[in-house]
């Protein structure tokens, strides 16, 4: 990004001002993936709707529960903290489900369904694809989305990773900029106001399957891109030669 410079000559006493803009990102690898699947039901009798719905829901739920961390006691989601704060075995941190859903739609509202959605959060990718290949082939079920993000922790790093980068940056760029006219001057920040910041989350790379023997259920395969990281800041530093 392109500085953007303004050079002040203050009233004698209070010295010259420079307003510089500077910039940092970074990325990483992800560490976390969401994971939402929803379970659906549609027909004309509500019964046999809610029948197939609640079998198809029950299946999911195990799926899911053998990977994951157990249950907190009182609690119908499991609800844990976050990575790395879990059981390394289990590649499930935690999950959750979402509002069911029932309504009657169509002609004259004569069809019925009922709907609802599981929110789950993975650390191990291999077991990722295992699992969304193996929920794929279930009837009534479908993937609606797939987030890529860190942890809280790598987050909170990156932030400050990115925030003082962007503040040298500025400062390197005053640096070079009064380099022509001052002899190795001396900065005091003055100002510090953030511009901009940026998470870039990433987007799921799907791979598609990979090759196996004929009637074997081949795996789907995800390749993450990084996440990137960025925060702009203007900066007012005072100058002394």
């Amino acid at each position: 990004m392109a500085a953007q410079v303004s050079q002040t000559l203050a009233p004698i006493g209070t010295g010259t001002q420079i307003t510089v803009a500077g910039s940092h990102s970074v990325e990483r690898t992800p560490e976390l993936a969401d994971v939402t699947i929803r379970v659906a039901a549609d027909g004309t009798d509500k019964a046999k709707v809610l029948k197939v719905f609640k079998a198809s829901a029950n299946d999911v739920a195990g799926m899911i529960s053998r990977i994951a961390p157990a249950k907190q006691s009182g609690g119908g989601a499991a609800v844990h903290a976050e990575w790395p704060v879990c059981d390394a075995s289990k590649p499930v941190v935690r999950w959750h489900t979402g509002r069911l859903a029932t309504w009657w739609w169509g002609p004259e509202a004569t069809r019925y369904r009922a709907e609802q959605d599981y929110t789950v959060t993975v650390h191990d990718f291999s077991a990722l694809e295992v699992f969304v290949s193996t929920v794929a082939m279930e009837k009534n079920v479908d993937f609606s989305n797939i987030t890529w993000r860190v942890s809280l922790p790598t987050r909170d790093a990156l932030e400050a990773e990115v925030y003082g980068g962007a503040v040298l940056d500025a400062k390197r760029r005053a640096l070079i900029l009064l380099a022509p006219i001052m002899d190795a001057p001396s900065l005091t920040p003055l100002e510090i106001v953030e511009k901009a910041a940026d998470i870039n989350v990433s987007l799921p790379r799907r791979m598609g399957r990979s090759g196996g023997s004929i009637g074997e259920d081949p795996l789907i395969r995800f390749e993450p891109a990084p996440i990137r990281h960025t925060v702009k800041v203007d900066t007012k530093w005072a100058v002394v030669n």
